[in-house]
């Protein structure tokens, strides 16, 4: 249960991250909105393409990190130029865009490895589903906020990526390791044991 909470907080705060970044390229009135949507889109495929690199080089957890510690550091950038130097600040924006989109794509690989094969739909449905919650929030709360307080928002968002690295830390790696088919419940104690099914070996594991 404290897997699939921390994996679904992780889904939330990773999603308002990527619509903060992603509303914030589009609504920037001081540099063209469309350059900038299509710029953005072409950085998200490559921080989708280099996620799906890195994670089988140095792993699913430190893949995650890394790009979140990108994602934060660009957060907390922005607010100090925004003001007087706007295309310095959609550049930082689109580093920032790069760095959430290679967080997705790793997350989207990573959460549902982390949980038994009989367990990891709805795990993975539980995680889309809080994300989707951030992803509804996220334009909200940037339409409400007056413009003179919009710097504190990424303070605030900056804050939120660094729990959720905080959180990814309490996590195992999952490169390499063999998917647990089943989990049981019954006992207490956790420990993976394989058990003869009568037809073929399962692996099962036992809480």
């Amino acid at each position: 249960m404290t897997k699939l909470l921390v994996s679904g907080t992780i889904g939330l705060f990773t999603m308002l991250l990527y619509f903060k970044i992603s509303y914030g390229l589009a609504a920037m009135n001081r540099v063209n909105p469309y350059i900038n949507i299509i710029i953005g889109a072409a950085v998200e495929c490559a921080g989708y393409t280099s996620a799906s690199i890195l994670i089988n080089k140095i792993g699913r957890k430190k893949s995650f990190i890394c790009y979140m510690t990108l994602t934060i550091i660009c957060t907390l950038i922005i607010p100090f130029i925004m003001e007087q130097y706007p295309i310095e600040t959609a550049i930082v924006a689109q580093v920032g865009k790069f760095a959430i989109s290679g967080s997705l794509g790793v997350s989207w690989i990573y959460i549902p490895e982390l949980f038994a094969t009989t367990i990891r739909a709805f795990a993975s449905g539980f995680f889309i589903s809080v994300g989707r919650i951030g992803a509804i929030t996220a334009p909200i709360v940037e339409t409400l906020i007056d413009d003179k307080y919009m710097y504190l928002t990424f303070y605030i968002y900056a804050g939120l990526a660094f729990i959720t690295v905080g959180l990814t830390l309490l996590l195992p790696e999952t490169k390499n390791v063999p998917f647990i088919d089943k989990t049981d419940f019954r006992k207490p104690g956790r420990n993976i044991e394989m058990i003869n099914s009568g037809f073929e070996n399962e692996r099962i594991v036992r809480f």
